[in-house]
């Protein structure tokens, strides 16, 4: 019972992320997106839908501090956040911060496996961001841009009709809403 209690919260944690990351994205402020973010200096591309930016290697750090720059530029406070996909995590750890001198680091993240923090970005993997052909749609910022509730509002025992024992069922509800568009940042990118 155990064990499909646990995966049936993995499952759960799965589509809510799912959603969210393939939604939440709409309400960053306009000077947080597209080929010209930055709400002062407006030279930031972030890419579109129509012009993704690639992101490989040689780019994918810069770009990350570029994204901190749109925050800047917002006044946003510096405990933020990223979320990438498996693929360009994996282009972190082969730029040139898998040296760990260059990231000032104990132990390369190549042997931890931790990619940690960049430019004040604290940097989430998911498999969940919102894709097409490809193309991802990732969202940045900082914890003050959203909001999330959720309960588990009803929850039964019945018995299987397949087999013996009992199954659990239960009913989660939950929301979420963008508070602060200035605090949420929108790229558009693919791996290179």
């Amino acid at each position: 019972m155990n064990e499909f209690s646990t995966d049936g919260g993995e499952q759960l944690k799965i589509a809510i992320d799912g959603d969210i990351l393939a939604n939440i994205f709409t309400g960053a402020d306009v000077t947080n997106a597209g080929a010209n973010a930055g709400r002062i200096s407006g030279n930031v591309n972030l890419g579109t839908a129509a012009a993704p930016l690639t992101l490989t290697k040689a780019n994918i750090v810069d770009t990350i501090v570029e994204a901190g720059q749109v925050l800047d530029e917002n006044n946003i406070p510096e405990d933020r956040y990223i979320v990438l996909p498996a693929a360009m995590i994996t282009r972190i750890k082969t730029s040139e911060l898998k040296d760990a001198s260059v990231s000032g680091d104990g132990q390369s993240m190549l042997r931890n496996g931790r990619v940690g923090r960049l430019d004040r970005f604290t940097i989430y993997q998911s498999n969940n961001t919102a894709v097409d052909a490809g193309v991802h749609d990732i969202i940045f910022g900082h914890k003050c841009a959203t909001t999330f509730a959720a309960q588990l509002t009803k929850m039964e025992t019945m018995k299987n009709p397949d087999d013996f024992g009992d199954l659990v069922r239960s009913l989660m509800v939950y929301g979420y809403e963008v508070l602060k568009g200035t605090a949420l940042g929108h790229m558009v990118a693919q791996a290179g």
